[in-house]
């Protein structure tokens, strides 16, 4: 019996999530070109491509906070781990706190994932991390200044420079 090729363990939609993820933070990619160029290639349409399109730009949207999250939940620092566990680890708090993926599906999903592009080792940390989110819900972003998370950094800067730290966190 033969086995099928190790990246098909997968949906079709998380994986071109996270290849346009990996694009993006490896390589400096713009989202908004690979993603239409993966979804036409891996013939995605329909449900599925919306479903990977809001993946895609959802966790690019809220990257920064889904950071401070993540750091608050992973005993090292976020810059310790490997840059694609890291991808995953951030589409599975989308999913979780984001999108309407029931939280076993986001954590069960992501796990698959973890194993799929990377080795079974760090499915068992994306595992626990992910229930930790799933745990703390939406109650993970109290405190949190998701404004000044989601900006760039360049535009804060002249944000706070123009208008100063106060009127910048209205």
């Amino acid at each position: 019996m033969t086995q099928a090729p190790k990246r098909n363990r997968i949906d079709a939609p998380r994986l071109v999530a996270y290849d346009v993820l990996r694009a993006v933070s490896s390589d400096d990619a713009y989202a908004n070109l690979v993603l239409p160029t993966l979804l036409r290639e891996r013939e995605l349409d329909g449900r599925d491509a919306a479903f990977a399109t809001e993946l895609t730009y959802g966790t690019l949207r809220w990257q920064g906070l889904y950071d401070e999250i993540l750091a608050t939940l992973v005993s090292r620092s976020l810059d310790d781990l490997d840059p694609g566990i890291l991808e995953i680890l951030r589409m599975g708090t989308h999913q979780i706190l984001a999108m309407r993926v029931p939280e076993h599906a986001a954590v069960s999903s992501s796990v698959d994932l973890a194993r799929t592009v990377m080795t079974a080792g760090p499915s068992a940390m994306v595992n626990a991390v992910l229930r930790k989110v799933a745990a703390g819900g939406l109650e993970l972003k109290s405190g949190l200044d998701a404004a000044r998370l989601n900006t760039p950094d360049w535009l804060w800067t002249r944000w706070v420079k123009s208008y100063g730290e106060d009127a910048a966190r209205l």
